[in-house]
């Protein structure tokens, strides 16, 4: 007689544990969930949709995290790879240069001009830039420079000395 007692108590509680489902469902519609297009749009409440939107809006901000992660990964790495190259090619391509500096003397025909063009190299970007250094260096304010003096110029050259 027991057994048949909790048989019909396990059944009745399914039933019961049934029907609170589909009233859960007939209120989540009756409290202004609409049908389109074979989904539920949530305009009430409804506990059940509103925790799949979670859900949903939970798995969305870790795609998109995990998204952001992997791209600025990539960008790290191919700026370091692009670096890595590009450095070990210039370094084998063009030869060690150091800048040095040696005193000339300034004869009767010498112009600031004629000296710097004798001693620049192509390390400098024009010949004004390479006179505003020699100008700095010796503390020359214009073009003039006198007649038995000397003026230290710069020089690159890829000797050590």
């Amino acid at each position: 007689m027991k057994a048949s007692q909790n048989t019909a108590k396990r059944n009745a509680n399914q039933t019961n544990a049934n029907q609170r489902k589909a009233n859960q469902r007939n209120s989540c519609m009756n409290a202004g969930l609409s049908h389109s297009s074979g989904e539920y749009r949530v305009t009430g409440h409804c506990r059940r949709n509103v925790h799949n939107k979670r859900t949903r809006l939970l798995c969305v901000s870790r795609r998109l995290r995990l998204l952001i992660l992997t791209f600025m990964i990539s960008a790290v790495s191919l700026i370091c790879l692009s670096g890595f190259t590009n450095a070990g090619s210039k370094q084998d391509n063009l030869p060690e240069r150091h800048k040095y500096y040696t005193d000339v003397y300034v004869d009767r025909d010498s112009t600031l001009w004629s000296i710097a063009s004798q001693y620049i190299t192509d390390d400098y970007s024009s010949m004004k830039a390479y006179l505003k250094e020699v100008r700095e260096i010796n503390g020359i304010s214009g073009d003039t420079i006198y007649y038995g003096s000397r003026i230290i110029v710069p020089y690159y050259s890829g000797d050590l000395y």
